[in-house]
């Protein structure tokens, strides 16, 4: 219960901030271009300053070993909400299927396993966000379009996040030393990720009407699977391996579980896709999720 507990506040505290996007843009106070440029902030350079920070701690056996056993679990994990989708939605309609396939692993994932299990489980998700990226710069995208010619691989590898990603790989495995300013720089910029990451979500809710997302049965099912189906089938996985750390497992299990990614948006607006109604899914999965998060960790506080 103490964790679910934990994540309740933490994504309360993280509802109030999306709050505050909404007055600030109901006020005209931040705009929607403001808003990309908060998600231009967090994309080149807090989250994956987030990531190096994260491998900025001493190689051991026991962490080598971490790593690549959360690599192994981001890798099924993310091949169950892909297939899971797919059987869903693959003749549905392509906006759902990305939205149930992608969390919000960076944005909100980050800040969730941080509250709940410590800044040092970052170490164990970051595979999971720099493979969920790949996968949303090529399937992603090749299901919200049809199109395979979309698909660049020089954008793939220039991805910041994949980027941060080897970094602190590098600095990890060859034992790089930090300086204490350098830290402190890090520990200073980490802090920005849960109050943009919230501005630009609640600046998502701002452009819709709020009764709305609740009315829309396509809408609300698409929630569920990403909220809830998704997340119940990874844990169900995640008893297959008791041999890995519980606190591996519900690091991954809780980026597994964090409400739709935010890049639907960006590729709905930039291919013509229907972009309301892909905003009307971050904001109403995030919604919920206040309420299927601490309900999904309190079971695999259990379970696991």
């Amino acid at each position: 219960m103490e964790i679910g507990m934990i994540l309740l506040k933490q994504i309360i505290m993280m509802f109030i901030f999306m709050l505050i996007g909404v007055m600030l843009y109901k006020r005209k106070k931040l705009t929607v271009q403001g808003s990309k440029e908060f998600g231009n902030l967090l994309l080149y350079v807090v989250i994956p300053l987030v990531i190096i920070k994260s491998f900025c701690v001493e190689k051991t056996d026991i962490r080598v070993q971490g790593l690549f056993l959360s690599a192994m679990l981001s890798v099924l994990s993310l091949l169950l909400a892909i297939t899971i989708s797919y059987l869903l939605f693959k003749k549905v309609h392509p906006l759902d299927n990305f939205a149930s396939c992608f969390s919000n692993a960076g944005f909100i994932g980050i800040p969730l396993v941080q509250a709940a299990i410590g800044e040092n489980a970052v170490f164990y998700i970051a595979a999971y966000i720099a493979l969920l990226n790949i996968l949303q710069w090529t399937y992603g995208l090749f299901i919200m379009t049809q199109d395979q010619q979309v698909i660049s691989f020089k954008k793939l590898f220039m991805n910041p996040i994949v980027i941060s990603t080897i970094l602190g790989c590098v600095i990890f495995f060859c034992k790089l030393p930090m300086p204490e300013m350098g830290n402190t720089l890090l520990q200073a910029v980490a802090g920005l990720n849960t109050p943009l990451a919230m501005l630009i979500s609640g600046v998502y809710l701002a452009q819709i009407s709020f009764l709305s997302m609740f009315h829309d049965k396509k809408l609300f099912f698409s929630s569920m699977v990403r909220l809830l189906i998704i997340p119940l089938f990874t844990l169900c996985m995640m008893r297959l391996f008791p041999f890995i750390s519980k606190e591996i497992r519900l690091a991954i299990l809780i980026a597994a579980s964090a409400p739709v990614g935010s890049n639907i948006a960006i590729f709905a607006s930039l291919y013509d896709k229907e972009y309301l109604y892909s905003v009307k899914t971050i904001c109403l999965s995030t919604i919920l999720s206040m309420i299927t998060l601490p309900f999904i960790i309190t079971i695999a506080q259990s379970w696991l």
